[in-house]
């Protein structure tokens, strides 16, 4: 994966989201790719995933969110973790933006928890851009720690993961999430419905670990994950426009949608002014 399309991480994420994401406006370049036949088939939707994920520009937006047991936090700890993210990446210009809004978590956080995060995460906003090789993360905390009183953290591009992740929350790329899509599934068609003004066709992805039969270890590690569907919305020139997928597996519960846009958009990005240089190798005392 491009390192100017991944923004991974870590992150607990939880309950199955049904909520819809946010969209875009601007023209989209998928008029003007062929029209396809959606075969509902592993071709197609290895086809569309692979189509999808190699646009060169797009918006998108998401949300995450994952729910634990009691038994499995500590005291004053979260049982669910929510948080959602737009963003825009053009993999040509090597520019990209993104947005996590981490603030649904502070109803499930103890007075104590919540000291820290707003240490850490202030109203609950992560902003992140991308320019050129070098990725900009709106972090004072950070910043502080480094003796400086600037508001973002400049660090080489393919260093952004690691940045993300010491601030103790998981993001996985949406690309990345994109290839998690069961292959060897029963794919269903449930009908048509329009996203983001877009008419797609909408599949549902059952997962098939193993069909030999029942009492095999496969049948085991379906049950274990709940059944594993997921959903696809499709549109006409063959891009996902939405997908939603779910699991539930040593009781925890938790899911993802994702909806893609504006392929084609131009993706402008301004450089923050007030930041301080980060040495990557001290990442490893913020992990």
């Amino acid at each position: 994966m491009n390192q100017t399309r991944r923004w991974s991480a870590g992150l607990v994420a939880g309950a199955l989201m049904l909520s819809a994401c946010g969209g875009g406006s601007a023209p989209d370049a998928a008029a003007s790719l062929p029209v396809i036949e959606l075969t509902g088939d592993d071709a197609m939707l290895a086809s569309v995933v692979d189509r999808t994920a190699t646009m060169e520009s797009f918006g998108y937006a998401m949300v995450l969110e994952m729910g634990f047991p009691a038994e499995l936090t500590g005291e004053g700890m979260p049982t669910t973790m929510r948080f959602e993210v737009d963003g825009a990446v053009d993999t040509v210009a090597k520019t990209s933006t993104m947005t996590m809004d981490l603030s649904a978590m502070l109803d499930s956080i103890s007075d104590s928890e919540r000291a820290q995060f707003d240490e850490l995460f202030g109203d609950g906003t992560i902003e992140m851009v991308q320019s050129g090789t070098k990725a900009y993360m709106k972090f004072p905390a950070l910043t502080g720690m480094l003796g400086s009183d600037a508001d973002w953290v400049a660090i080489p591009a393919d260093a952004s993961a690691d940045l993300m992740a010491s601030t103790g929350v998981m993001f996985e790329d949406p690309e990345d999430l994109l290839t998690g899509l069961p292959q060897g599934a029963t794919i269903t068609e449930v009908g048509q419905e329009t996203i983001q003004g877009v008419s797609t066709t909408k599949f549902q992805l059952d997962a098939n670990f193993d069909e030999a039969g029942s009492g095999s270890l496969g049948d085991a590690f379906d049950e274990l994950l709940g059944g594993s569907t997921s959903y696809v919305w499709i549109d006409q020139h063959g891009l996902i426009r939405r997908f939603e997928m779910s699991f539930n597996m040593f009781g925890m519960t938790g899911g993802t949608v994702v909806e893609f846009f504006d392929f084609g958009r131009e993706v402008n990005v301004t450089v923050p002014s007030d930041y301080v240089e980060l040495d990557p190798a001290l990442l490893a005392a913020f992990g």
